[in-house]
């Protein structure tokens, strides 16, 4: 089943398949071996590099970044203080007409 994602969401996606094959590049494995210590397989590794692992399982995204080194890039992304929904509504005040 194909995953329909916003430009924004396949923009992320992208992103993190570059950041993920960067990594794997700079700590000088394939993408063989790091099926291999991830449990991940190639193929899927591939669709992640590629900017195509919009159906990739979030565990897959965690065994990859864990086994990289870099899996605090995906813990920022789940920081709910990161982002404060709120932040604009203590700024505004309510106006009584009279």
């Amino acid at each position: 089943m194909a995953v329909l994602l916003t430009a924004d969401e396949s923009e992320i996606v992208r992103l993190l398949g570059e950041i993920a094959r960067r990594a794997r590049l700079a700590a000088g494995l394939r993408q063989e071996d790091l099926a291999r210590r991830t449990g991940v397989s190639v193929s899927t590794i591939k669709r992640m590099e590629s900017g195509k692992g919009a159906g990739v399982s979030l565990a897959s995204w965690i065994a990859v970044f864990s086994v990289l080194g870099i899996l605090d890039i995906l813990r920022s992304l789940a920081d709910p203080y990161a982002i404060d929904p709120f932040d604009d509504y203590g700024s505004r005040k309510r106006v009584r007409k009279t």
